[in-house]
C-alpha cells in the first residue's frame, strides 16, 4: 500500500486520515464511492477519483500525467486505464506535444520518477484531447489505443538467431505474425496467463528459466534476448571465471581477450554476429603465470587445427604473448586479430596511485552504462565491486609493463579506430610478424568500436576476414 505514497509527503496526507472513530488512529482514503444497504451489503458505485488498480498496484493516474508534463515538448497529457480482451487492464496514455517524442526516452525519463508498474503500455500522439461542451476533458472519445497508434514503433525483424527463437515462440502463444523485436509482449494481447506460457515455452526450448516478473521488465524481444544472454552469462561466471562459451557451438572457434575492463564478457554482443564460429571469451587472469594457464585452457578446448586469437585494445597485446608462447609450445596460431591495439615498445611510468584511482574511474563507467543498459549487469558488479576493481587494477598494472618484443609465425589484422586509421604507429605490428599484415579501417572511436552503433559494421569486418582463412 505505501508503493505510491513514498517521498510524497502532500499525497500521503491527502490519503491517509484521522480515523473519527478511534481518535489517535489514521484510516486509508480508498477513493472507493458506495453506498451501504439497508440489508447490510454495500454497493461499489465506482471511483471518486482518478485512482485505478493494476497487477495489484493502486495507481494515482494524476501521478503518472504530471510527470508526463514534465517532459519537454509536452503541452497536455491524459492517462486513462484500458481493458483487453480478457479483461486484463493496462495504462495508455494520450499526449499533445510539440516536437516530435521518442518512445524510448519518455519511457526511460519516466522509469526515473515512477515505478515500472506506472509506465503506460501505449503512448498516442493526438492532434488536441477531445472536450465534452462544458470543457471538460471527454475520456469516451480518446481513440481506442492500437499497434500502429503507439509512437515510435517501427518494425524491425530479428538480427540474431535468439531473436528468430523467440519470435517464433510469441508467434504461437499469442497468434499473431509478423512480430518486431520492438513490440511489447503485453500491447499484442499478452496477459498474466500467456506471460506463464510464455516462460514455461522458453524454459522448454531454450533451457532458460526467465522470472514472471522480470518479463514485465523485458517485455520486448529485444530486451529479452539481452535479459537471456546476460542471465546466462552470468550464471556461467559463476561457475567458471576466466573463460566464458559466449554462443553457441560451432566447428570452428576464435579465442577473445579482454580490453581493460578485464573481462570476456564485453564480447557478448560481437558473439551475436560471429554465427559460424564459437567465440571463447577470456577474463584478465590476475598471476603471473597468466600466459601458461591461457594455453591450457585454450588448447582443452581444441586439441587441433591452427587457433584463431582476437583482442580489443590492450587484449591485442596480451593475445599477441599468447600467441608468441603457443608457437614456442609447437602449438600453430593461423591469425591474430587486433582491435586497435598499438604496440607497447617500452613500459609506462605510472604510479600506483594513479593506476588505482584510473581503474576506479573505469568501473564507475561500466556501472553507469550498465544501469542504463543492464540491470543483471549492474548487479552484478555491485555484488563483486571489489573484485572487479582488483581485477581491473592487476590488469592496468600489466599494461603498463608490457613490451610486445619478438615475432611470430601467424598473420596480423589491424582494425583500425577512425581516430587511429592514420596513426604511423599501427605499421609497427608489422616488424612482429613473418606472415601477413594488413591494416582494415573500422568504423567508431576507440572506447565505442564494440558500441551498439558500430558493433555490427566491425563484426562484418571480422567476419570477412574470418571467410578468408583457410
Amino acid at each position: 500500500l505505501a508503493r505510491g505514497y513514498l517521498n510524497n509527503p502532500e499525497l500521503t496526507s491527502e490519503k491517509f486520515v484521522d480515523n473519527p472513530f478511534e481518535p489517535g488512529e489514521r484510516m486509508y482514503r480508498t477513493g472507493d464511492l458506495a453506498k451501504w444497504l439497508p440489508d447490510g451489503n454495500i454497493e461499489f458505485l465506482g471511483r471518486i477519483d482518478n485512482q485505478v488498480k493494476i497487477r495489484g498496484f493502486r495507481i494515482e493516474l494524476e501521478e503518472i500525467e504530471n510527470r508526463l508534463l514534465e517532459y519537454e515538448g509536452v503541452k497536455e497529457a491524459v492517462v486513462v486505464a484500458k481493458e483487453d480482451k480478457e479483461r486484463s487492464k493496462y495504462l495508455c496514455a494520450y499526449i499533445v506535444s510539440n516536437n516530435k517524442i521518442d518512445r524510448n526516452e519518455l519511457k526511460n525519463y519516466l522509469l526515473k520518477g515512477l515505478p515500472e508498474y506506472m509506465i503506460p503500455s501505449y503512448f498516442i500522439e493526438l492532434e488536441k484531447i477531445p472536450l465534452t461542451s462544458n470543457g471538460k476533458i471527454d475520456r469516451r472519445a480518446l481513440p481506442e489505443p492500437n499497434r500502429k497508434m503507439n509512437i515510435g514503433i517501427g518494425y524491425e525483424a530479428a538480427g540474431n538467431e535468439l531473436e528468430e527463437k523467440l519470435v517464433k515462440i510469441w508467434s504461437e502463444i499469442l497468434e499473431v505474425n509478423e512480430i518486431g523485436i520492438n513490440d511489447n509482449f503485453f500491447e499484442l494481447d499478452g496477459n498474466s496467463l500467456k506471460a506463464m506460457m510464455l516462460v514455461s515455452k522458453i524454459y522448454k526450448e531454450l533451457e532458460v528459466e526467465v522470472p514472471l516478473n522480470d518479463l514485465f521488465k523485458a517485455a520486448t524481444i529485444k530486451e529479452l534476448s539481452k535479459y537471456i544472454i546476460n542471465k546466462d552469462i552470468i550464471d556461467k561466471y559463476k561457475k567458471n571465471n576466466k573463460m566464458i562459451m559466449l554462443n553457441n557451438k560451432k566447428e570452428n572457434n576464435i579465442f577473445a581477450f579482454p580490453p581493460l575492463a578485464g573481462y570476456g564478457i564485453v564480447y557478448k554482443e560481437l558473439s551475436q554476429f560471429l554465427t559460424m564460429n564459437t567465440l571463447y571469451g577470456f577474463d584478465f587472469i590476475e598471476h603471473e603465470k597468466r600466459n601458461e594457464e591461457y594455453i591450457e585452457l585454450i588448447t582443452n578446448i581444441q586439441k587441433d587445427k591452427p587457433y584463431i586469437l582476437i583482442g580489443y585494445s590492450i587484449g591485442g597485446n596480451l593475445a599477441f604473448e599468447v600467441a608468441k608462447n603457443l608457437e614456442k609450445q609447437g602449438y600453430e596460431v593461423s591469425d591474430i586479430i587486433l582491435l586497435d591495439s598499438l604496440i607497447r615498445e617500452h613500459k609506462i611510468d605510472c604510479s600506483l596511485d594513479s593506476t588505482k584511482k584510473e581503474a576506479e574511474r573505469m568501473i564507475e563507467n561500466i556501472k553507469q552504462y550498465a544501469s542504463e543498459e543492464d540491470l543483471l549487469m549492474f548487479n552484478y558488479i555491485k555484488e563483486n565491486y571489489s573484485i572487479i576493481t582488483r581485477k581491473i587494477f592487476k590488469y592496468k598494472l600489466y599494461s603498463n609493463n608490457v613490451i610486445n618484443i619478438g615475432k611470430i609465425k601467424s598473420n596480423i589484422h589491424l582494425i583500425a579506430s577512425c581516430e587511429n586509421k592514420n596513426n604511423e604507429k599501427l605499421n609497427l605490428w608489422q616488424k612482429s610478424t613473418l606472415g601477413s599484415f594488413k591494416i582494415y579501417n573500422g568504423f567508431g572511436s576507440h572506447n565505442l568500436m564494440m558500441s551498439k552503433e558500430y558493433i555490427k559494421k566491425n563484426a562484418n569486418i571480422i567476419r570477412d576476414i574470418l571467410g578468408k582463412i583457410e
